[in-house]
């Protein structure tokens, strides 16, 4: 009983400080700190003032949930609301402007990071930090002008996680990016006149009891090297300066955009500009952290094309961004295994292992792919970024560095790298640079860099491999511009097609004329009669039915139904990917003269020349190629072999009408000189037949290759088996390869007939 009398007396005579009184007390002992000892002499770290300051911020945190319960609490009675007084003295009192000229000027040694440490907390613990004030923001922008990546700095992390902070702010308030422009910082506080510089006679922006704005904390990445708590961050570890920083004059003409902006021609968006000296750090964390600001100011939606500063900044960026891929790509050693090119799988935000195997050029590599994967999502996030960085990508990257190992340098270098290029890209602004590049902005099926590349490789085994490897990379990756070029320019003329048989046999072709007129109607329960024609039966056993029985691995082989579920899976995944081309429903012979052969053909009814004077279909140097790959796959290795049909493959899953019929329809009328799939693998299974009963024991040996090929993973021959039956072994593999191959053409003829009828 006596305790608590004590304690009552206590609380009556010396009460326990309000939160306001230990926030001035707190201050008042940092200002005391500077009154009575030389700034100079200590070094921060030895002194109170990281205590004190922790002090301010845990106090105003405390205080904001505090007022912000007790607001919710008497909700009903508004005279009753609570305001928040430290806060209140922050705005008043200014004690950020001492803190920050401290800071610039380090008095004491080592006041920079703490100031930085506490303006970063201050923004990112406090749910709603009020910055829209002068006392606030005012010594943040002063702040921001010692935060220069491109000089030599021991607080690079505290200047970098300082300005990603505010960067973060922003992107939750788009509006307070004004406030980072000098020529707007007065304007008023609606997004409508974001870019209106004369300042109103009553500015809400600076009356602190009516701007309540609604920012919480954002969430940014910790980094291991600089973890810190979110309530309670206490240390921080300092990382070394960098001392091989360099800067660079870059000749920039930014667009002019007059539209709702008076900037003058040197106002500058000073936060990116700050945020963008950091990318050139040697210290790959801070190039992350600058990178995710970035990110965050370029992805603000209603500030695109509107203001100059903000313009010539993002031109700027641009710039930096082309220089850095094409100084990385021109790094990389033209002699490097490329096996390890197509291996490497990075992006910017995730540093590559270090228990990874080293080899030659994994760290020009890896830069490059870095940095293009960052372009690729910062061309995604803002159109002006987008329009140049993608021109600078093509002119800088595509043509000056890949384009001449394609042609002459280093084929197979130029090839992989380039393929490597399309599977990284995600965005179509860059997919639509690499179709410029490869086709041209019209396409007239001659001469483009696309075509060039693929005839190439008919006479070139050195680059066949990489060559086919890249088409497949493009189909992965489809564009419009490029797959017209290489496929559809050629079969959308039909001349695969003998219209003049059509009437003499019984298939789908007979209702053309009524297909036009069912065309895109709403009662028809058909989508494509194309794709899903009468005899889909007849059209999946002549695939199965292909090989005679005698030559098939029935014993370790798979049945067609197993392909169903991947052949189903990726069909919508196509269907999916070019949802917006514009291709037709059907395929209708067009009133146009289909393409002809460069090489005439020798026909038994000829001219005295011995030529004859009807010239065959061309089906394009893609669809040439590969059909000649079939043709020749008893003579091929197997992975070349594996290589063709997967690419044939991704071609039948196309939802295209003409493409359709060259590939999987077995019962159209061919026209004389030219070729379908069907019609190839005819040719093959002949040859097979006739070759491969010649050797002794083939049935067994048919097994046991199948056994092997249809292993997971496939046993390859091992050298020491591979004596006197080398010729023969590729002979049984391309019979299995072409069994399975049939199977697999059976399930996505079936797959599209189900959907074209669902």
């Amino acid at each position: 009983m006596l305790g608590r009398v004590l304690e009552s007396l206590e609380e009556i005579i010396a009460p326990s400080p309000t939160l306001f009184q230990n926030f001035e007390y707190n201050w008042k002992l940092i200002k005391t700190f500077y009154m009575k000892i030389n700034q100079n002499d200590q070094h921060i770290d030895n002194t109170n003032i990281p205590y004190y300051m922790e002090q301010m911020l845990q106090i105003l945190i405390k205080e904001e949930n505090e007022v912000k319960e007790f607001n919710i609490k008497n909700s009903d009675s508004p005279e009753l609301r609570k305001t928040a007084e430290c806060l209140e003295f922050l705005l008043e009192s200014k004690p950020l402007d001492l803190l920050v000229d401290l800071a610039i000027n380090e008095k004491p040694v080592g006041c920079r990071r703490w100031v930085l440490k506490w303006i970063k907390r201050y923004l990112t613990c406090l749910e709603n930090p009020m910055i829209a004030h002068g006392s606030v923001f005012k010594p943040i922008v002063k702040l921001m002008t010692v935060c220069k990546g491109a000089l030599a700095s021991p607080y690079e992390m505290d200047e970098i996680l300082f300005l990603e902070a505010v960067a973060g702010l922003i992107g939750k308030n788009p509006e307070l990016i004004k406030l980072f422009i000098q020529s707007h910082q007065h304007s008023d506080s609606t997004t409508k006149g974001l870019f209106n510089t004369k300042p109103p006679k009553h500015n809400t922006l600076f009356e602190s009891n009516k701007l309540e704005p609604n920012i919480r904390r954002v969430s940014l990445m910790i980094n291991s090297e600089d973890e810190e708590g979110i309530k309670d961050e206490s240390n921080c570890n300092a990382n070394d300066g960098n001392d091989n920083q360099t800067t660079r004059k870059l000749l920039i003409s930014p667009k002019k955009i007059p539209k709702n902006c008076n900037c003058d021609d040197g106002d500058r968006f000073n936060l990116l500009d700050a945020v963008m000296s950091y990318i050139e750090s040697a210290d790959s964390t801070i190039v992350v952290r600058a990178c995710e600001a970035i990110l965050i100011l370029v992805s603000l939606k209603e500030l695109d094309n509107h203001c100059n500063a903000i313009n010539a900044s993002f031109t700027e960026l641009s710039h930096v961004i082309g220089e850095k891929l094409f100084l990385c790509a021109e790094l990389i050693p033209e002699d490097m295994n490329l096996s390890d090119i197509e291996e490497c799988n990075i992006s910017w935000g995730l540093f590559p292992k270090d228990d990874q195997q080293h080899f030659i050029g994994r760290y020009q590599l890896t830069s490059f792919l870095c940095w293009l994967d960052y372009a690729d999502c910062l061309v995604k996030e803002n159109l002006l970024i987008a329009d140049l960085l993608g021109m600078l990508f093509r002119e800088q990257v595509l043509e000056k560095i890949l384009e001449p190992n394609l042609l002459e340098l280093n084929g197979p270098f130029g090839l992989v790298l380039t393929s490597k290029i399309i599977k990284q890209i995600n965005s179509e602004v860059l997919m639509e640079e690499i179709a410029t590049w490869l086709v041209g902005t019209e396409i007239n099926g001659s001469d483009c860099l696309l075509n060039i590349i693929i005839e190439n490789a008919h006479d070139n085994s050195e680059v066949l491999l990489q060559t086919l490897q890249f088409v497949e990379s493009l189909l992965d990756n489809p564009n419009e511009r490029i797959l017209h070029s290489m496929i559809f320019l050629y079969v959308n003329t039909r001349g695969y097609f003998d219209s003049s048989k059509s009437s003499e046999i019984e298939s789908w072709s007979d209702e053309e004329e009524l297909r036009e007129k069912r065309r895109g109607s709403v009662d028809s329960a058909v989508k494509s009669r194309t794709m899903a024609p009468n005899n889909i039966l007849k059209v999946i056993n002549n695939f199965l039915l292909l090989l005679p029985r005698q030559l098939m691995a029935e014993s370790v082989g798979t049945c067609y139904e197993e392909y169903m579920q991947d052949a189903s899976r990726h069909y919508q995944m196509w269907i999916k990917k070019t949802s917006k081309f514009n291709w037709p429903i059907e395929a209708t012979s067009p009133t146009k003269r289909p393409f002809i052969s460069k090489s005439p053909v020798v026909s038994n009814e000829c001219n005295d020349s011995g030529i004859s004077e009807e010239m065959t279909f061309y089906e394009g140097p893609l669809l040439r190629l590969l059909f000649n790959q079939i043709r020749n796959m008893s003579n091929q290795p197997y992975e070349l072999n594996l290589a063709s049909i997967a690419i044939l493959s991704k071609l039948a899953l196309l939802p295209n009408p003409f493409l359709h019929e060259i590939l999987l329809s077995t019962e159209i009328p061919v026209a004389h000189g030219a070729a379908t799939l069907f019609t190839v693998i005819q040719a093959l299974s002949k040859k097979l037949l006739s070759e491969i009963p010649r050797y002794s024991n083939f049935s067994n040996r048919i097994h046991a290759t199948a056994k092997r090929l249809l292993s997971n993973p496939p046993l390859m021959k091992e050298e020491k088996d591979e004596t006197v039956h080398d010729e023969s072994e590729q002979l049984f593999e391309a019979l299995i390869v072409l069994e399975e191959f049939c199977k697999e053409i059976a399930a996505i003829a079936f797959i599209k007939y189900h959907h074209a009828t669902e």
